[in-house]
């Protein structure tokens, strides 16, 4: 819980809003809490509400310079190092697209198989959404909706499995990956 009210400080002092997104949104709004066995805690920030000042405010709230992949006009993604206990957290920027004909929003990532598609990363695709309070750990945060969820893990999602990132994009874990 240090590592997501250190970056809550982080992203506040930045003036930058952010959402739960990925695995946490899903544990957040599943359990309430972080899933068990994973290992990140991950963010997204709408591409409009970012600005320059994430990388000064996040290095002085105890995380270290980010690894950075992608480029802000398309596809980026920040992954810090919380010093204090060692976790990753990984900051994906939503964009605004249409794919045949449709609005979307999408985030890249850049392990893996991705490294193989189009554009060397992969695009993971959502409806286009409002983020929504959540408890997680007794604590108020903003986070995607039901229906982001149901766009990434597909409507089984209220039943826990173990998969790391991995595993779901060699597997097919995620129902929302763009194919192109």
């Amino acid at each position: 819980m240090e590592v997501l009210l250190d970056a809550d400080k982080a992203l506040k002092e930045a003036g930058i809003p952010y959402h739960l997104h990925s695995g946490t949104a899903l544990g957040s709004i599943r359990s309430g809490s972080f899933i068990e066995h994973d290992s990140d805690i991950d963010l997204g920030v709408f591409r409009g509400d970012y600005n320059n000042k994430l990388i000064k405010a996040m290095t002085r709230n105890g995380f270290e310079r980010p690894t950075q992949n992608g480029i802000l006009k398309f596809g980026k993604e920040y992954t810090f190092y919380h010093k204090k206990t060692g976790v990753n957290l990984d900051i994906f920027l939503v964009y605004e697209d249409t794919v045949k004909g449709e609005p979307i929003y999408w985030v890249a990532s850049f392990y893996g198989s991705c490294d193989d598609k189009k554009y060397g990363l992969c695009r993971w695709a959502y409806r286009p959404y409002v983020p929504e309070p959540v408890i997680l750990n007794g604590h108020k945060f903003m986070t995607m909706p039901v229906s982001a969820i149901e766009d990434a893990y597909g409507p089984s999602w209220r039943i826990p499995k173990q998969f790391g990132y991995y595993e779901g994009v060699d597997q097919g874990h995620y129902t929302n990956l763009i194919s192109e």
